[in-house]
C-alpha cells in the first residue's frame, strides 16, 4: 500500500516541530457506506437475534438509536491520531485506538446484549430494574455522545479537533 507524506515544519520559540501527516491511497468503499452498513448490520442482529418482545419498548428503541450514534462516532476517530476511545468500559474492550473491525464487533455485539438484558429483565417481570437499567444505559450513551461532540468528534461532517499535540 502507498502512502504519501507531506511535512510541514514549524517553529515555536527554541522548539522546531516536524509534523507529518501521511495520507492512505483512496479507498475502494467510501466511509459514508461502511456507516450504513454498520447501521444495517447492527439493527439486523438485534432484530435477528433478540427479536421483536424488547424493541417494542420505547426505552429500548431510544436506547439502541443512541447507540448507533454513538457507535458512528466510534468509527470516525478510527485512524485518526487527534482522537482516542475516551469510554472506559469501551476502551477496555475495543482499545483507546479501535480498529474498523473492532468496532464493529463492539456495536454489534454491545446492541444484542443490551437488547437481551432488557428481554430478559421483561420476562422475568423485573420491571423497576428494567427502568434502571435503561435510565443508567440511557444516560451513559448520551454522557459518551456528548462528549463526542465536545471534542469535536462529527458523524457526517469533518471533525473538528481541539488544539492539544499538533491535532487541530
Amino acid at each position: 500500500m502507498n502512502m504519501t507524506v507531506n511535512k510541514k515544519r514549524h517553529t515555536e520559540g527554541n522548539v522546531t516541530h516536524l509534523n507529518m501527516k501521511t495520507e492512505p491511497p483512496p479507498r475502494a468503499v467510501r466511509p459514508v457506506f461502511l456507516k450504513l452498513l454498520l447501521a444495517v448490520v447492527l439493527l439486523a442482529a438485534v432484530f435477528g437475534v433478540v427479536g421483536c418482545t424488547a424493541l417494542r419498548q420505547p426505552e429500548e428503541l431510544a436506547w439502541q438509536s443512541m447507540h448507533v450514534y454513538d457507535s458512528l462516532q466510534t468509527m470516525d476517530i478510527v485512524n485518526d491520531p487527534c482522537y482516542a476511545e475516551g469510554h472506559a468500559i469501551t476502551a477496555k474492550l475495543i482499545g483507546r485506538n479501535p480498529s474498523r473491525g473492532d468496532v464493529v464487533g463492539w456495536a454489534v455485539g454491545s446492541a444484542v446484549f443490551h437488547a437481551g438484558v432488557s428481554e430478559l429483565l421483561l420476562k422475568r417481570g423485573m420491571r423497576k430494574t428494567y427502568k434502571v437499567w435503561q435510565a443508567v444505559t440511557i444516560l451513559d450513551t448520551g454522557m459518551s455522545i456528548s462528549d463526542g461532540i465536545s471534542v469535536g468528534v462529527r458523524v457526517g461532517a469533518p471533525n473538528t479537533r481541539v488544539i492539544e499535540n499538533g491535532c487541530r
